[in-house]
């Protein structure tokens, strides 16, 4: 059992699968290790892991173990590997949100604005010059009047 899927959600998508023998044996291998790669695909542009209930997830996750369980055995296996690529390019590039059961939004990439401080608007305190000229800027001075 996985955190985002089960085996029987694999098996209703793709009942091809319940045909391999051993199939119930292998089954939590396969899906801890595709639910992994999501994880670790999606991670440069979400926070991961993902909530239970992330419809978007959980069908990467069973498309995945659907191609992991079944690359050597069956022939549209690598069309599924080619549609969950295609997903994640569009989730990544901000194509395509994440929902819930309910169609709620539930994740957009993460935008890279650098770094962000509360004071990053304040001019430097601090200089070449001599120590007495040193000086705070106003605005901070302004702003921690302000917040008590």
């Amino acid at each position: 059992m996985g955190r985002y899927i089960e085996w029987d959600d694999v098996i209703d998508r793709y009942p091809e699968l319940n045909t391999l023998s051993g199939a119930d044996e292998f089954s939590s291998a396969y899906i801890v290790y595709s639910e992994a790669f999501v994880d670790g695909i999606l991670g440069n542009n979400f926070t991961v892991p993902f909530s239970n209930n992330n419809m978007t997830v959980k069908d990467l996750s069973i498309d995945m173990t659907y191609y992991r369980a079944g690359r050597f055995k069956f022939s549209n296996a690598i069309d599924v590997k080619s549609s969950f690529f295609e997903t994640v390019k569009m989730l990544n590039m901000g194509q395509i949100i994440m929902v819930d059961p309910d169609g709620i939004d539930l994740a957009h990439p993460k935008k890279q604005l650098g770094i962000f401080s509360s004071t990053q608007s304040y001019h430097s305190a601090f200089g070449m010059q001599a120590a007495e000229e040193w000086h705070i800027d106003q605005d901070n001075i302004d702003d921690d009047r302000n917040a008590t």
